[in-house]
């Protein structure tokens, strides 16, 4: 591809389209693709990164494999049934990028979790659970992220998927959904700290953690996360219980008897319509859980009069304003959940296994970590002054769904065109038609078959 012709399009003023693509694909080699120990295996899974990069409709191995120009998606099946590699060491490769190119002393560790809604019975870890995603009780698998943030930047660090008793009391049902003997039942802020701890011993800087108050509640996480040596700010229940003067009090019976006075306006960082402004009162407690710390509980009023609560912990007294910054940063996980849906297509899996869910997700997990990375490099400083956030003529930096689109252009450019092309598609609705009216027939016949007992 000549860098000279129209794809080098000037993005920001400084780096092409090209050079996009070109940085995504030298971050995987240097970062990624040697997990993959054979040739053959290291194309397949880059093609599959691309894919999930790409704007194919849906991404599941069929249309991947399509757009990767497979004949069949046997070889992309393959790379999440089969094939020899590790997710994990893969989840670790992503860890030591982060570390040497995005982690910063004050970035934050923000865990969350999140549902996918199934069908049947047979994928690894699927129950009939509470899903915030769903807003109710459904048939679904659950799974704990990590996501790692800056004041310029968030990307999805580390991930697994929730099993939940059922499953774990059942070790045949697990092995036949290919769950390892080893994985016992664990909570889901257990599974939290096992992703903090990971993301600590791999080297990624980081200052703070937070996350709502299905984690903030418990009372382990937070004394594990502050013997990890982090700080935190984290949701709780009007229900939670502090100590100040040696009694104990619930949160929402003393901020119900603050004064006016103890309400200050902050906003708690940028949206997509401007600054997110809330009042805020800061109330200091004591906390035998942290004695040598400075702790506190954080009070967030919305405009309508709602109330968030929040415990805090850190080694020295810090200023309000940063800790209603950290938990205004809690919001970046749900930013991640939804580009990673809606860009890379992380619900849209057709995998059962324990392995090929984890495998899947790692890869989406590092084609979104590359695309912010490329994504990173042409961010300016933050809008902090009134005269730059209401500037008309300050330019917006690339999203990351607009650099995944460019760089989808790119590779759609180098490789689908001409009547080869044509002749892929072609047959590739031939394969379809074979393989559906293979499926009907089977179906059928195993209908028929029951009707007939």
């Amino acid at each position: 591809m000549d860098r000279n012709e129209d794809h080098e399009v000037a993005a920001c003023g400084s780096v092409t389209v090209y050079g996009w693509f070109s940085k995504v694909r030298d971050l995987w080699l240097d970062w990624f693709g040697g997990e993959f120990t054979r040739v053959e295996l290291r194309r397949t899974a880059w093609s599959y990164v691309e894919g999930l990069a790409s704007t194919v409709a849906r991404k599941n191995c069929w249309w991947l494999a399509e757009t990767a120009g497979h004949a069949s998606p046997g070889r992309m099946q393959h790379l999440l049934s089969a094939a020899i590699w590790d997710a994990d060491r893969l989840r670790d490769a992503l860890h030591r990028m982060i570390a040497n190119l995005i982690a910063v002393p004050d970035g934050v560790l923000i865990v969350d979790e999140t549902g996918f809604a199934k069908k049947g019975t047979a994928s690894a870890a699927v129950a009939r659970q509470y899903s915030g995603t769903l807003g109710r009780i459904d048939n679904c698998q659950v799974a704990v992220f990590l996501t790692y943030a800056t004041s310029r930047l968030r990307l999805l660090a580390d991930r697994v998927l929730y099993l939940p008793k059922a499953w774990t009391d059942d070790r045949a049902r697990c092995a036949a959904a290919g769950v390892p003997d080893d994985v016992a039942f664990a909570t889901r802020a257990r599974l939290a700290l096992a992703m903090i701890g990971r993301a600590v011993a791999a080297g990624i800087a980081a200052a703070w953690v937070t996350a709502d108050e299905a984690y903030g509640r418990d009372h382990r996480f937070r004394v594990e996360v502050r013997a990890l040596g982090l700080d935190y700010v984290v949701a709780v229940a009007r229900n939670q219980y502090v100590t100040m003067a040696g009694a104990r009090h619930r949160v929402d019976v003393v901020v119900a008897q603050l004064p006016t006075t103890a309400w200050q306006t902050y906003s708690c960082g940028l949206g997509s319509k401007g600054p997110r402004w809330y009042q805020w009162a800061w109330i200091g407690i004591d906390d035998t859980t942290h004695p040598c710390d400075v702790c506190s509980v954080l009070i967030r009023r919305s405009h309508d009069g709602t109330l968030a609560y929040y415990l805090a912990a850190t080694k020295t007294a810090t200023p309000v304003t940063t800790l209603i910054n950290v938990a205004g940063r809690r919001w970046s996980i749900e930013e991640t959940f939804q580009v990673s849906k809606d860009a890379f297509g992380l619900d849209e899996y057709q995998t059962r296994s324990w392995h090929g869910w984890h495998r899947r997700t790692t890869l989406t997990m590092i084609t979104l970590a590359m695309t912010v990375t490329v994504t990173a490099t042409e961010l300016p400083e933050p809008a902090t002054t009134t005269h730059e956030l209401t500037d008309p003529h300050r330019l917006d930096p690339p999203t990351v769904n607009e650099v995944r689109r460019m760089i989808a252009a790119i590779a759609l450019a180098a490789k689908h065109t001409g009547r080869a092309w044509i002749t892929h598609i072609e047959n590739w609705s031939y394969w379809r038609q074979c393989h559906l009216a293979a499926a009907r027939a089977a179906h059928y016949r195993t209908r028929i078959a029951i009707g007939t007992c």
